[in-house]
C-alpha cells in the first residue's frame, strides 16, 4: 500500500501524457495478456476478450457523451465498477466449483479444527515479513493491468 501510495503521482502523470502510439501499444498488450491466458484454447480465449471488450463499452462514452448499453438503467451510466463485478465472478466461480464437487461423505476429513489449525501456521508464516513485500509488488503490477482494461476499448 506505502509502495502504491508513492508511485501513483509519477505514474499519472506518466498517464496523462499518453498519445496515440501508446495506446496502441496498451491495446496490443491487452490482446498479448488475453493470448497468455487463453493457453492453448483460442475460443476461449476469444470469448473471454470478447465479453471483457463488451463490459468495457457499457456507459457514457467519453468522447461523444453518447450512451452505450445503459437499457436506461442509471446505474449503468458511470460503467460497470470493476470491484462488485470481480468480487461477483470470482464468488460465482467458488459456488460453482463448491456445488459440482460437493461430496457428504467427505465431511469430516473437511473439519473446522483443520481448517483453523492451518489458519493458525499460516499466521506465523506472515508475521515474519516476508511475503508481504512480494504480495505488495504483485498487486501494484495487477492494478496496472486492471487499469488498462477500461482504457482500451476507448482508444
Amino acid at each position: 500500500m506505502v509502495v502504491l501510495s508513492l508511485l501513483a503521482p509519477p505514474i499519472a502523470e506518466f498517464a496523462l501524457r499518453f498519445g496515440a502510439a501508446e495506446y496502441f501499444s496498451l491495446s496490443i498488450f491487452g490482446l498479448v495478456i488475453i493470448a497468455s491466458v487463453a493457453g492453448k484454447s483460442l475460443l476461449k480465449g476469444l470469448i473471454a476478450g470478447l465479453l471483457g471488450f463488451f463490459c468495457s463499452t457499457i456507459g457514457t462514452d467519453p468522447i461523444a457523451g453518447v450512451d452505450r448499453f445503459t437499457f436506461g438503467q442509471l446505474s449503468l451510466l458511470t460503467g460497470i465498477n470493476l470491484l462488485p463485478a470481480l468480487i461477483g465472478l470470482f464468488a460465482v466461480s467458488q459456488v460453482l466449483k463448491d456445488a459440482f464437487e460437493y461430496d457428504p461423505a467427505n465431511k469430516l476429513q473437511n473439519s473446522p479444527i483443520r481448517s483453523i489449525l492451518h489458519a493458525r501456521g499460516l499466521l506465523k508464516r506472515c508475521a515474519i515479513g516476508v511475503p508481504f513485500s512480494s504480495v505488495s509488488c504483485l498487486d501494484l503490477s495487477w492494478a496496472q493491468c486492471l487499469a488498462l482494461g477500461a482504457v482500451s476499448p476507448r482508444w
